[in-house]
């Protein structure tokens, strides 16, 4: 089979502004393989907000050139204490 490639790029760190005088940090690592007639990749990652950390943990299957889907599991920290937790599943297809 042919390789494919996710659409969108990936940064390892990304910092970007979320508010007046506010910023996130963003470190993702992912490695992916080929899969069917496109790819899976797995996904850790940590951002930084001024509420706390968000930690990462998933993956995502693009198997053809119209579809992807990803699923994600999320836990949200304060200073040393782990809160939120839950689960992301995002899916799409293109006509």
């Amino acid at each position: 089979g042919q390789g494919g490639s996710i659409e969108h790029q990936q940064t390892i760190l990304d910092a970007s502004a979320i508010g007046r005088g506010r910023h996130r940090t963003e470190l993702e690592l992912g490695y992916g393989v080929p899969w069917r007639d496109g790819t899976a990749r797995s996904v850790m990652g940590v951002t930084r907000l001024p509420q706390g950390i968000m930690y990462r943990l998933g993956g995502e299957l693009h198997p053809w050139e119209r579809m992807t889907l990803s699923v994600f599991g999320l836990a949200h920290g304060r200073s040393t204490t782990l809160g939120d937790i839950g689960v992301n599943v995002q899916g799409s297809i293109w006509y």
